[in-house]
């Protein structure tokens, strides 16, 4: 990294990460497209999903494969996006 340049978690979970993206991103694409139309709402919702699965990796045990832990964290952040995708 460059000088002054900050890393953030930890090198286990940014490896979890770019593993899950690696073998999981088509996935992802797909399946946000199957959740929103509007293809600006498609990105945001994507780079959101993106940034709960990598919190997530802080609390991966392991206990399933990463793709399950993938597909979860999608399916479980779906409902707060259209919460707060509609204003409530």
């Amino acid at each position: 990294m460059g000088r002054g340049a900050k890393s953030f978690g930890s090198p286990e979970q940014n490896e979890l990460y770019t593993r899950a993206v690696a073998e999981c991103g088509r996935m992802l694409d797909r399946l946000t497209a199957g959740y929103e139309a509007d293809l600006d709402k498609r990105r945001d919702l994507r780079q959101d999903i993106h940034l709960q699965l990598w919190r997530s990796f802080g609390a991966f045990d392991g206990r399933c494969s990463l793709k399950t832990w993938t597909l979860r964290v999608a399916e479980d952040y779906r409902p707060m996006w259209y919460v707060r995708a509609c204003g409530q």
